[in-house]
């Protein structure tokens, strides 16, 4: 059984006020926000085995190897500033990373426990934008498929809800997903965007974020939540 956890953290770099234009600057402001986020993620690695985190950029990498002990691997995302990690500091832990096949997108996994815990950040569906994150899941599930590996866990921010084009391409390679309700709150509105998917588990329980249903009003980062998605944390049982 493995304890984990993910959390898109909301790198430095997008805290704009532009973009979150009903949230106090005070709670963006990097020199309070950044040390919210790092407290969180302590928090994070002292109760799970291991965490999956999105949009690190590479200061937080470097803090989380040399200030928080934590084992990392880590999957910078191409031309950008951020990109995606595992890291424990329970363990060592050692894994690969992939990139998807339109360049814009990657995963880092880790093996625990004969389990392949994999941290991923991928587009929205929206076409018109020349964003496809069904495609992108797609190239994850191939990556996944080619790692043999009999438990796969998948963990993070596929920009879109379990029953939707992204999360049918989970479901079709064998992934199923417990109910996590709202998971984010982006321009202003609460909305399924994280999971903890599983192949080859007996079972995942996910401790939802109690974030109000989705479609509700809201504006994140607060001082209680320092980014615009809440951490889940999953229990997972094989």
């Amino acid at each position: 059984m493995l304890r984990l956890a993910t959390w898109n953290v909301l790198a430095p770099s997008y805290a704009h006020q532009s973009r979150y234009a009903g949230v106090p600057p005070d709670d963006l402001v990097a020199s309070t926000r950044v040390p919210r986020t790092r407290r969180r993620i302590l928090a994070l690695l002292e109760d799970a085995d291991a965490v999956a985190l999105q949009e690190a950029d590479a200061d937080l990498v470097s803090w989380l190897r040399d200030e928080a002990g934590a084992s990392v691997v880590h999957a910078p995302r191409p031309s950008s500033s951020d990109g995606v990690l595992v890291a424990s500091t329970r363990r060592s832990i050692a894994g690969g990373t992939g990139v998807s096949g339109d360049g814009r997108r990657t995963w880092a996994a880790a093996t625990i426990d004969d389990m392949l815990v994999v941290s991923v950040h991928l587009d929205p569906e929206w076409p018109q934008r020349r964003l496809h994150g069904a495609a992108q899941a797609r190239d994850l599930m191939a990556w996944c498929d080619g790692q043999d590996a009999p438990t796969v866990v998948v963990l993070g921010d596929i920009n879109a809800a379990w029953d939707s084009p992204t999360g049918d391409v989970l479901r079709h390679a064998g992934f199923e997903s417990a109910a996590a309700g709202a998971t984010a709150a982006t321009n202003g509105t609460t909305r399924e965007l994280d999971v903890v998917a599983v192949r080859g588990c007996a079972a995942v329980v996910v401790t939802p974020p109690g974030l109000p249903v989705a479609g509700s009003p809201m504006w994140l980062p607060d001082a209680v939540i320092p980014s615009d998605h809440a951490p889940l944390v999953a229990t997972v049982a094989r």
